[in-house]
This record gives structure tokens, C-alpha cells and sequence, in this order.
């Protein structure tokens, strides 16, 4: 924590966002889906697989998850009693996300529909699997 801090420009330490107390349940959701998921709870202590997960979840488990795998999000609460109940919108992919919004350009935009339309799911899972199986390799073989 000394190295940290004495950097010439110093690491701050923090648990959470200020005053967001909850932060940390909504980041370990997204770790379930989006890591433990494909990787499971096993520790990579390999340096030589880390650029392999790199490029798996930039390239192709990015791309499934982002244009694919369609997620709901919360649109609204209501308190009922001593009940809350929470409303949720249709589930959509991130991508479809992005087209819906108006703060993202039309250039960009067709930009994302081109690459879309590359896309192809079955290729994706395909490419996803063999990159896994490489990383399980590494670290078995590295371990």
C-alpha cells in the first residue's frame, strides 16, 4: 500500500463508488455472466494466459455477448405496501441498445450494422469453445 502511494502519481484504494453502497453486487453479477461463466472459479495464475483471455473477451465471447445474448434492464420500482416491485423493459442486446439511442451517431451506427451483418452466431460459439479449450490448455500445461 506504501508503493501505492508514494508513485509519483499515487494509486487511490477504494472499495466502491462515494455513497453507492451497492456497487459491488452489480459488478459481481456482471462477473457471473460474463467471466465465471466461461472461466469458472479456477485461479489463472499463468501470465502466459492472460493475453489469451484478453483476446477471447475483447474478440469473439465481446462480440456474442454484445450483439446475441439479449439482457433485461431494470426500467423502473414501485412500492406496493411493504413490497417493492420492480418493472423490467424487453430484453434487447447491448447493440440493439446502441442503435435505439439517439446520443450515438449515424456513422457510428452503420459502422456497428456492417459489422453485425459479418457476424455469424454458430462461427462465434465455435470460435469461443477452441479459444477456451487453448486457455485451459495453457494453464494446465503452464500450471
Amino acid at each position: 500500500m506504501r508503493y501505492a502511494q508514494v508513485r509519483p502519481t499515487p494509486l487511490c484504494f477504494t472499495r466502491a463508488r462515494a455513497y453507492k453502497s451497492n456497487d459491488n453486487a452489480h459488478v459481481e453479477q456482471r462477473n457471473y455472466t460474463h467471466v465465471r461463466q466461461h472461466f469458472g472459479y479456477e485461479r489463472y495464475d499463468n501470465p502466459a494466459a492472460v493475453p489469451l483471455i484478453n483476446a477471447l473477451c475483447k474478440g469473439a465471447l465481446g462480440q456474442m455477448l454484445n450483439h446475441f445474448l439479449p439482457t433485461q434492464k431494470l426500467s423502473g420500482k414501485r412500492r406496493e405496501g411493504n413490497r417493492t416491485i420492480r418493472e423490467y423493459g424487453d430484453p434487447q442486446t447491448p447493440y440493439t441498445r446502441v442503435l435505439k439511442a439517439s446520443e450515438v451517431s449515424a456513422k457510428k451506427k452503420r459502422e456497428l450494422q456492417a459489422q453485425h451483418a459479418a457476424l455469424n452466431p454458430m462461427a462465434l460459439a465455435r470460435q469461443i469453445e477452441t479459444e477456451k479449450k487453448e486457455i485451459e490448455r495453457c494453464r494446465i500445461l503452464c500450471a
